[in-house]
């Protein structure tokens, strides 16, 4: 797992054959695309709170910044996922996982 910024961490998983460097590169591109999206790691962490809260919310309990959120993360995810996989085989099953650091 690499270490983008002490508030979240990025790993690519489940991507074998890669060296240690192409693994970091990937994971960085989609760090830099994911920050681009919101501005920063701090932003990251917030909307990474939030989406945590709102797995144990029940869905008549969410609120309409609540669901921008989700919408912005979901977005702002199929965009990093596009510059981290760049120049990447295509591999099943392989994915980006996104942590609070």
């Amino acid at each position: 797992m690499a270490v983008l910024d002490a508030t979240y961490t990025v790993a690519l998983c489940d991507h074998p054959g890669l060296t240690q460097a192409e693994r970091t590169a990937a994971e960085v591109r989609f760090a830099v695309a994911l920050e681009h999206q919101f501005g920063g790691p701090d932003d990251i962490a917030t909307t990474l709170h939030t989406i945590d809260a709102l797995e144990r919310v029940e869905p008549e309990d969410v609120s309409a910044h609540d669901l921008v959120a989700l919408q912005h993360w979901v977005r702002a995810l199929g965009i990093a996922r596009l510059a981290g996989y760049r120049g990447l085989a295509p591999r099943d099953g392989s994915r980006f996982e996104v942590r609070l650091g």
